[in-house]
C-alpha cells in the first residue's frame, strides 16, 4: 500500500534515473533487513518462556504480517525495477490484487501494535478485573478477529485501484481517502500513544505499592515465597514486554512520520511529485519501510529476557553447526 505505484509520479529523466538507481541499492538491503530481524522475531518469540506472555502473541502476528508486506510490497517493487515486468501493472487484477494485499499486510501489522499496546496497558492496570483480559487465549482470539476486520475493510481497493498510464493508481472517492488517512496514520499512533501513557502511569503506581507491602509482610512461609519469587519473575518479564512495546511505537512513529506528511501534502495538492520532490518521496518510502525490518534492534536494546533468548538461540545454533560440519 506504500509504494511508489500507489501515487502518479511526473516523469523527469534526471530524478527517474536517480530513483531507479536508488531503488536497485536500497530495496536489497531493506527486504533482507526486514525477512532476516523478522524470520529472527519469530524463532525468539515463539520461545516457551514468552509464550505465556498475552503480549507476544501480538508481536509475533505483527513480525507475521511484515514479512507478508515485504515479499508482496519490496520485493516485487524491487523486481519491477530490476526487470521490465510490471507485476503489479500488467493487468486491472493483478494491480487490484497486489493493492489489496499491501494495504492488508500494512495495516493489520500497525493495529497489531495498537493491541501490544492496549494489553501492556491491562498489565498494568491496578484493577483485576483489567488485568483478567491479558491471557494468552484472548489475545489469539483478538488477533483473528483483527485479520477478519481489516480484511473485510480493504475490500473496497479491489474496486478503487485502476491501471493509469502504465501505474496502479487509487481512484478512490475523496471522502474514502480521508478515513483511510485517518485510520492508518492518524488513529493508530494517537491509541499507542495514549495507552503508552496510561501504561507507563500504571508502572508508576505499582512500582510503589510493593515497597509498602513488603515492610508488613517479612515472615513468610517456604511456599508463599517461592510463589512470591514467580510473582516477580513474571512481573520483571511484563515490564520488560512494557519496554520493547513503548521502544517499537517511538520507531513506528519516527519511520512512519515523513511519508505520512508526503501523504497529506499530496492529498492536499499543497506540492506535486516532480523532480527532487518524487526521489524525496522515494527516500520517505525506503525509510518508513525501515519500520518493518528494526522491531528486532528495539526488542534487544529493550528487553533483558528478549536478549537472553536470542544468546541462548546463537549459542544452540553454533552447537549444531559445530556438530554437523566435519
Amino acid at each position: 500500500m506504500n509504494n511508489s505505484s500507489t501515487l502518479p509520479i511526473v516523469a523527469n529523466d534526471a530524478y527517474l534515473t536517480l530513483n531507479i538507481r536508488y531503488t536497485l541499492i536500497a530495496l536489497p538491503f531493506l527486504f533482507t533487513l526486514a525477512l532476516v530481524t523478522n524470520s529472527l522475531n519469530l524463532i525468539i518469540l515463539c520461545r516457551r518462556m514468552l509464550l505465556q506472555h498475552s503480549c507476544t502473541h501480538y508481536f509475533i502476528a505483527q513480525s507475521s504480517s511484515n514479512i507478508l508486506y515485504t515479499i508482496v510490497v519490496l520485493i516485487v517493487d524491487w523486481i519491477n525495477t530490476v526487470f521490465p515486468m510490471n507485476l503489479a501493472t500488467r493487468s486491472l487484477p493483478e494491480c487490484r490484487i497486489y493493492a489489496y494485499l499491501s494495504s492488508v499486510t500494512a495495516v493489520s501489522s500497525v493495529y497489531m501494535l495498537v493491541l501490544a499496546s492496549i494489553d501492556r496497558w491491562c498489565a498494568s492496570a491496578t484493577s483485576e478485573f483489567i488485568r483478567r483480559w491479558i491471557k494468552v487465549k484472548i489475545a489469539r482470539r483478538a488477533i483473528c478477529t483483527l485479520y477478519v476486520i481489516v480484511a473485510s475493510y480493504r475490500m473496497e481497493v479491489l474496486f478503487t485501484y485502476n491501471v493509469v498510464q502504465g501505474q496502479c493508481i487509487w481512484t478512490a472517492s475523496i471522502v474514502d481517502q480521508i478515513v483511510f488517512i485517518i485510520t492508518f496514520y492518524v488513529i493508530p499512533h494517537i491509541f499507542n500513544l495514549l495507552f503508552g501513557f496510561m501504561t507507563i502511569k500504571n508502572v508508576h503506581i505499582t512500582r510503589i505499592r510493593p515497597m509498602a507491602i513488603t515492610s508488613v509482610t517479612r515472615q513468610r512461609t517456604t511456599t508463599s515465597q517461592q510463589l512470591q519469587q514467580q510473582q516477580n519473575s513474571r512481573r520483571r518479564t511484563e515490564g520488560q514486554l512494557i519496554r520493547m512495546l513503548l521502544a517499537q511505537v517511538l520507531i513506528s512513529i519516527i519511520f512512519f512520520g515523513p511519508y505520512a506528511i508526503f501523504r497529506l501534502l499530496i492529498f492536499f495538492k499543497l506540492i506535486q511529485l516532480t523532480g527532487i520532490l518524487s526521489f524525496g518521496y522515494r527516500l520517505s518510502v525506503s525509510w518508513m519501510s525501515l519500520a518493518y525490518g528494526t522491531s528486532l534492534f528495539a526488542y534487544i536494546l529493550s528487553g533483558t529476557i528478549y536478549r537472553t533468548e536470542l544468546i541462548q538461540v546463537l549459542k544452540k545454533s553454533l552447537e549444531y553447526l559445530k556438530r554437523v560440519t566435519p
